[in-house]
């Protein structure tokens, strides 16, 4: 009678569509979050200056808005900032809009926004396009937002997979295999069963401190060697840098163990470019046509 045991099976969950939860995605995004927040808002307006660097809204300082806004970038190509005003029109607040999903609406010949944060359309805020600073990347196709992530999915997917399929390997090898062999003959089911449960008990139980088990001569356990075959190094080496090249990092920058040059290349290339459309979206969002006149930014 055969018998197999310690069977482990496989099992593999899809990526899915937020690129945040993505380990490697993280690691690129943080220096350029981290890097960007250090910048120090200038501006011909002292008090506007003092609200972007010292609380641009009730929830943040002015570090982790800038934070918070390259994220949102980078995760969504599109970051929206809704400019609180008061009553004549300054703008006393700055608010990175966290969506889910947006679109584009038009209403007494005006645009506006209309957001969702949750996915599923419940609950929704519309804010007219004046109030809202946007930056974006990759901007190609639509007027209002940058092109989406997905030239990158398939290599997070990619990339996901491969790590279950290590976890996998990793369970399925710690897990015994091997066939129970009795030379009983005419064995009933029940009994086959019992002659499991009982080896299993004695050689796979946590509580068996020795890890032996005896067996009569009436059975036989013979093991199964299993060498399951995973990506090796160099391939997961270039999947993850095919990752980084797309975010503009590489392991210099995500490690912090940059030279002078890298650092000054990485500023200009990736952190420079964000501060200057940030810089110049603001400045025409949160002062008129007449005060930008004068010189006001």
């Amino acid at each position: 009678r055969w018998k197999e045991l310690g069977t482990y099976k496989a099992t593999f969950s899809s990526f899915g569509q937020d690129m945040f939860q993505s380990e490697t995605v993280r690691a690129c995004i943080r220096p350029l979050a981290e890097h960007t927040s250090k910048a120090n808002a200038k501006c011909t307006d002292k008090r506007i200056e003092k609200i972007l660097n010292v609380q641009p809204n009730i929830y943040m300082n002015g570090k982790d808005f800038l934070a918070k806004v390259r994220i949102r970038l980078e995760i969504k190509n599109t970051a929206f900032i809704y400019i609180q005003r008061d009553l004549t029109g300054k703008a006393i607040g700055f608010y990175p809009v966290p969506y889910s999903y947006f679109e584009a609406v038009e209403y007494q010949n005006g645009l506006f926004i209309k957001f969702s944060f949750n996915g599923d359309g419940a609950t929704n805020l519309v804010l007219p396009w004046e109030d809202l600073a946007v930056i974006r990347k990759d901007y190609n196709e639509s007027d209002i937002a940058g092109d989406d992530n997905a030239p990158i999915l398939n290599m997070l997917e990619l990339i996901n997979t491969t790590n279950q399929g290590v976890a996998n390997a990793v369970k399925a090898t710690a897990n015994l295999r091997g066939i129970l062999k009795s030379t009983k003959a005419m064995l009933s089911n029940d009994d086959i069963k019992k002659q499991k449960e009982q080896f299993v008990k004695d050689y796979l139980n946590l509580e068996n401190e020795g890890g032996i088990a005896s067996l009569d001569s009436t059975q036989e356990f013979m093991p199964i060697t299993m060498s399951p075959t995973v990506t090796n190094y160099s391939q997961m080496k270039e999947f993850r840098e095919n990752v980084y090249r797309y975010f503009g990092v590489n392991d210099s920058i995500v490690m912090s163990d940059y030279t002078e040059e890298q650092m000054e290349a990485f500023y200009e290339a990736r952190i420079e470019p964000f501060l200057v459309a940030l810089s110049l979206e603001l400045s025409r969002k949160v002062f008129t046509a007449r005060e930008q006149g004068f010189n006001n930014h």
